[in-house]
């Protein structure tokens, strides 16, 4: 499998700067490692890089209504979260059932929070996330009365490149089109030239990842045969 180095390597050899047979210094890679995330924070926000979606357990404390989830996190320490898909409460802890939590925006939690009595804490039925930096905070309303747990199932940033030998994570096309990118990004540095052939195949790359993450749109069902006219009786529940 390839590593954040090996990516690192092929993009210097990429715009001449380093042969196959160099070895890059520690301070040109720790430079490429830079721009490496800087490009991937940005594919974040373009139909470029998709999300993973992972479990996060998440331990409550009674009388606690804020959680942090991130690098610096307090209460869990990982990818900072984007989006909270589902959520579950296993209330208390130990209990094998789980209940449902309604996800609801921070504006729509203000105004819960508005028609609510909140000085008793009992079973959470909210989870909100607000997308704060460099952690994101969960908010749980009401907050547990004891020890809980809610698992979360939530957008993380599919790869992140924190040392040189981490190996890649990426879905597939995405190698190639990374390592082109960072290697333009480095070429100015470098006083290096890009060649039309590496632009090329950047922007090929750049498409068939585009591609690769559109959305298809579906057609609805119609459950009647070609050439049939009909409609839907609103009281028997059939179509016809």
């Amino acid at each position: 499998m390839a590593t954040v180095n090996d990516l690192i390597i092929d993009a210097y050899g990429e715009i001449h700067v380093y042969g196959p047979a160099d070895t890059v210094s520690s301070t040109d890679s720790a430079f490429a490692l830079r721009r490496l995330n800087l490009i991937l924070d940005t594919w974040a926000t373009q139909p470029l890089m998709s999300f993973a979606m992972r479990p996060i357990d998440l331990p409550l404390l009674p009388g606690i209504e804020s959680y942090t989830i991130g690098p610096t996190g307090a209460t869990v320490t990982g990818p900072r979260v984007t989006r909270v898909r589902s959520a579950r409460l296993s209330y208390p802890s130990s209990n094998p059932l789980y209940y449902p939590l309604s996800i609801l925006s921070i504006l729509d939690y203000e105004d819960l929070k508005a028609r609510r009595y909140f000085d008793v804490s009992t079973r959470p039925d909210t989870i909100v996330l607000e997308n704060t930096l460099p952690n994101s905070t969960v908010l749980l309303s009401p907050r547990t009365d004891q020890a809980a747990s809610v698992r979360i199932w939530a957008d993380n940033p599919q790869f992140i490149a924190g040392a040189l030998t981490d190996v890649l994570s990426l879905s597939g096309g995405m190698q190639k089109a990374l390592m082109l990118q960072l290697a333009m990004e480095l070429a100015p540095s470098f006083q290096a030239q890009i060649s039309p052939a590496t632009q090329m195949a950047w922007q090929d790359a750049i498409r068939s990842i585009k591609a690769q993450n559109t959305t298809p749109q579906g057609t609805p069902y119609d459950d009647r045969a070609p050439g049939m006219s009909g409609g839907f009786d609103i009281y028997t529940g059939l179509s016809y």
